[in-house]
C-alpha cells in the first residue's frame, strides 16, 4: 500500500463488513473527533456516536456509528461498532420520531425512566439524522 494511503474496515453484528482505502477518516472517539492521516500513531480508542467520514480523494462516505472501538495502526483502521449505518440507508423520519420520543421521556422523567438509556438514544438518533444531513 502506498504510503499516501489508508485502509479502513467497518463491521458491526448486523452489517457486512466495509473495506475501503482512503487519504483521510473522521472518527468519533470517546475523547472527541480524531482525524486520521496516513502515517498516524498507534491509537486504540472507544468510540461514542456519531458521524465518521471517510474521504476518499474528493468523494466523502458517511456513517452513523454507536459505541465501538477504533484500532489505528500501520495505515490500517479497525472499526468494531456496536451498531453501523451508511448515511444512504439512515430513514430520516424513523431517526426524527426516535430523537421526539427520548426528548420527551427526558422532559418527563418519571421513576420508571431509564434516564441513560433514554440519553443513549437520544445520541443514536442525532447520530443519525446528522449523518443523514451529510449524505449528497
Amino acid at each position: 500500500m502506498a504510503a499516501d494511503s489508508l485502509t479502513i474496515e467497518l463491521c458491526s453484528p448486523k452489517t457486512a463488513p466495509f473495506k475501503l482505502t482512503t487519504n483521510e477518516v473522521v472518527i468519533p472517539g470517546s475523547e472527541g473527533m480524531m482525524t486520521i492521516l496516513p502515517g498516524h500513531t498507534l491509537v486504540l480508542t472507544t468510540l461514542k456516536s456519531g458521524v465518521l467520514t471517510v474521504q476518499q480523494g474528493e468523494k466523502k462516505t458517511f456513517f452513523a456509528v454507536h459505541g465501538g472501538f477504533a484500532e489505528i495502526a500501520n495505515d490500517r483502521i479497525s472499526v468494531l461498532a456496536d451498531q453501523l449505518e451508511q448515511a444512504e440507508n439512515i430513514d430520516k423520519a424513523r431517526a426524527e420520531a426516535a430523537k421526539a420520543r427520548a426528548e420527551e421521556r427526558l422532559a418527563k422523567v418519571g421513576p420508571d425512566t431509564n434516564v441513560q438509556r433514554t440519553e443513549a438514544a437520544l445520541a443514536r438518533a442525532l447520530a443519525r439524522l446528522e449523518t443523514h444531513k451529510c449524505k449528497k
